[in-house]
């Protein structure tokens, strides 16, 4: 079964002449263990599809699908309680609080589930660990590189174990070695049997990715598997001798993947 179903999914916004579309028809399906990028023009959709898939937003029609259960008929409430359990977001901004530490930045969605200070000391330091940076749990943002801080992030989304992590330009803000870092990561991420759907305007980022879909005008406008799929830890091997700094050089498949589009 798939992790995720979109079927028919549009979502307009307003009503009458001044109504905008801004998905049309959308089908979609994404199975657990992918790793999938989104590209797409500035105002082709791609930014409303993540909301939706991320339950930030509903559909106007057609039916979305996470794990199984129907999210299109879901409340606001209980769209939030779905999304704290199975979604996992990173932004290009990182949106750490300057005033708490790594740790205490990782544990803030552990608050919401309830978890009490000492186990949610303890789950952060762990996430932290698994995104190669546990030894600067105790350190505040602004005291670590724009890297580290998007090991932060992603160790905030992964603390909470989700089923999915959305990610919009993950490396927006961060220079070609250190984003190739991050693209590292994921692929780890993804090699261990997390899902991650990543949007970027990037063509060599989408290129770390297995699947590439592309959004035009509201619709899927093409679907294709990554023939010449970029491995981030042999571009970090070129770069530096696969040394990456502020963080362990993440694993990932010996072996591309190329096979056609459809």
């Amino acid at each position: 079964m798939a992790l995720i179903e979109l079927s028919g999914v549009g979502r307009r916004y307003g009503s009458g002449r001044t109504s905008v579309v801004a998905l049309r028809g959308v089908d979609l399906e994404v199975q657990a263990g992918e790793f999938v990028s989104v590209m797409g023009p500035s105002g082709s959709g791609k930014s409303t599809l993540m909301n939706v898939l991320g339950l930030l937003d509903k559909p106007s029609e057609g039916t979305y699908t996470l794990a199984g259960r129907p999210m299109h008929r879901l409340t606001g409430r209980q769209l939030a309680g779905e999304r704290n359990r199975r979604i996992g977001f990173v932004f290009q901004a990182f949106f750490l609080l300057p005033r708490l530490t790594l740790a205490e930045n990782v544990a803030v969605p552990l608050i919401y589930r309830g978890v009490a200070g000492l186990a949610r000391r303890r789950l952060a330091v762990r996430a932290l660990e698994s995104v190669g940076i546990a030894d600067l749990a105790d350190r505040r943002p602004t005291e670590v590189s724009g890297g580290q801080q998007q090991r932060a992030a992603i160790a905030r989304a992964l603390v909470a174990e989700p089923a999915l992590i959305l990610a919009d330009e993950p490396t927006g803000a961060l220079d070609s070695h250190t984003g190739a870092g991050i693209m590292a990561l994921f692929q780890d991420l993804n090699a261990r049997g997390l899902t991650i759907i990543q949007v970027t305007h990037e063509p060599d980022i989408a290129r770390h990715g297995i699947r590439l879909i592309r959004v035009r005008d509201g619709r899927l406008a093409a679907e294709e598997r990554v023939r010449d799929r970029l491995l981030a830890k042999d571009v970090l091997a070129q770069w530096s001798g696969g040394a990456e700094p502020g963080g362990r050089l993440a694993d990932a498949p010996e072996e591309g993947i190329g096979v056609d589009a459809h």
